[in-house]
């Protein structure tokens, strides 16, 4: 009650001082507008001292105003407000608050429940891409972590019938507006856990027509998952516990572990072109980075290539058209070796190339050096060839750089053939010692490798070859000497079929020459082969018995 008197007192009072002040200034303007209407009535010089007068504010006595009461706040007391806004009361109507809100947004986020999703929609989703999808339960929802579909132990095969990915549980992401209509659902993302992703080398013209297709998909976040490569039913590698993000054509990054190394593959680009491919090993400190342009026809693609693996490194412009990228005066350079490379490499049908390897300088000391601190058994798979790897290959080496310069130059062409090396030519240069040619081929399987040869020498000066290998016998050296036999490349062993000159030599002969090469050059595998010391030892030891 008395809040209300209170109230009531404050608004009859200011309704009277309101009402007040107003007659008093009505009525004072009255008479000011009468002595002004009178003096230009009678065309007299108004006495302005006389209109100063009644607008001389000095005259009106303010503090008569009753309004001032109105104004003066200590004579109201505010602390009854506190009985209005009792603490307990806020409390509880706050709590009423939050929890009418909160339920309020639970019961709108849970509205999906409520709604039935059909199978067929997925299947009529996949269908677009000429997939087949499964999936073993009801498509469910759950607004837990954010609102989201649910489908739970999804297959999905190629047109083959071939698994190419199975997800024990995957997730498609519902904006949190519009949860009231199931047909105006915003999808925003698909996220997967623990996938298996089959990927077939031998289709990838599918895959391209696959990708074509996708730019209306969204964006895809994959966590643990295992990207699984096959050449037709053979499993080649594996990218284990594979982080991938997929937000467009453009914006793709895979993060995962690939032959016991780090990788990190990333794509970028603009409008659902990419234009910078990365690709990255983390502790082999190998790099490619590939800088791609396409034309205005779209039918070639020009760009650059970068490929680093410690001090290796190529760096090559390229073209790719017609399933081919061709190179042009590409710069090939480690510590070995350096010059250009031209050609073609090819990747459908299959995996094909035709390259010309022009080397400045080729540093055999070096090269000798590095193979010298490898494992015995690592060396044997040197030369083992996937034959998946097929093509030709024009070598030439200007200048051979090494300590006793046995080997000035050499060119030659080589065949990679289903896992085999064809050595079609081989012509080595030897200075003043003469010249030397070579064909075979390495036969590479599961259990062997071999290399079956045919060797002829040509020596020039005899002189300069008894000095270079301290050769001081009265006994001559054959000018011109054919080889043919097979050099086990796991075991290292050398077994020769024929030693000519004018000629053939006998068995006894043979078998001779053919356990001092055993013994001097193959005792350490390729570390001896290569070693010109034990060569010059080998060589004294046949034409001085």
């Amino acid at each position: 009650m008395k809040y209300l008197k209170f109230k009531r007192y404050i608004f009859s009072t200011l309704l009277k001082d309101v009402n007040s002040f107003i007659q008093y200034q009505l009525k004072t303007l009255r008479r000011l507008v009468n002595k002004s209407y009178n003096l230009v009535e009678n065309y007299k010089i108004p006495n302005f001292s006389k209109i100063f007068k009644y607008i001389n504010y000095k005259n009106y006595k303010f503090n008569n105003f009753r309004a001032y009461k109105f104004n003066n706040f200590r004579a109201y007391k505010f602390n009854n407000f506190n009985r209005i806004f009792d603490s307990k009361i806020l409390k509880r109507f706050s709590i009423y608050i939050i929890s009418f809100i909160f339920f309020s947004i639970v019961a709108y986020l849970n509205i999906p429940n409520f709604f039935d999703y059909e199978k067929s929609l997925l299947n009529k989703t996949c269908k677009k891409f000429n997939l087949n999808c499964i999936s073993e339960s009801e498509i469910g929802y759950t607004f837990i972590p954010s609102p989201r579909l649910v489908i739970k132990n999804l297959t999905i095969q190629d047109s083959k019938k071939r698994t190419i990915l199975t997800a024990p549980k995957a997730g498609i992401k519902i904006s949190i507006h519009k949860l009231i209509n199931k047909d105006k659902f915003n999808f925003t993302k698909i996220v997967a856990k623990d996938l298996e992703i089959n990927l077939h080398l031998d289709d990838i013209q599918e895959y391209i027509k696959f990708i074509e297709k996708i730019n209306f998909i969204k964006p895809i976040a994959i966590n643990k998952g295992n990207i699984n490569f096959f050449n037709s039913n053979e499993k080649i590698t594996t990218i284990k516990k594979a982080s991938i993000k997929f937000k467009s054509l453009d914006n793709i990054s895979i993060k995962g572990n690939f032959l016991n190394d780090e990788l990190i593959f990333s794509l970028e680009g603009s409008e659902n072109k990419p234009e910078v491919f990365l690709l990255k090993l983390v502790e082999s400190k190998f790099l490619t980075k590939i800088n791609i342009k396409e034309d205005s026809t779209k039918k070639k693609i020009q760009g650059s290539i970068l490929l680093k693996k410690n001090k290796h490194r190529l760096r090559a412009p390229f073209s790719y058209e017609n399933n081919q990228i061709f190179f042009e005066k590409a710069d090939i350079r480690n510590e070995f070796l350096n010059g250009k490379i031209d050609g073609l490499i090819k990747f459908l049908p299959f995996f094909d190339f035709n390259l010309n390897v022009d080397l400045k300088g080729f540093n055999f000391k070096r090269f000798y050096t590095s193979i010298s601190n490898i494992d015995k058994k690592k060396i044997s798979n040197f030369l083992k060839i996937n034959y998946k790897i097929n093509g030709d290959m024009s070598l030439n080496v200007n200048k051979v750089y090494s300590k006793y310069d046995l080997i000035n130059s050499f060119e030659s062409d080589i065949k990679f053939s289903n896992g085999d090396l064809l050595i079609e030519k081989m012509l080595l240069h030897l200075g003043k010692l003469g010249a030397a040619d070579l064909t075979g081929i390495i036969k590479n399987d599961k259990k062997f490798s071999n290399f079956k040869f045919e060797n002829n020498i040509y020596i020039d000066n005899e002189k300069y070859f008894n000095r270079k290998f301290g050769i001081f016998s009265d006994t001559g050296i054959y000018e011109n000497l054919h080889l043919s036999g097979s050099l086990d490349l796991i075991n290292f062993i050398l077994r020769f079929n024929e030693i000519s000159s004018n000629k053939k030599f006998n068995e006894d002969q043979i078998s001779r020459i053919e356990k001092e090469f055993n013994d001097y050059m193959l005792d350490d595998g390729l570390i001896s082969f290569f070693d010109f010391v034990r060569f010059k030892e080998f060589m004294k030891s046949i034409i001085s018995n």
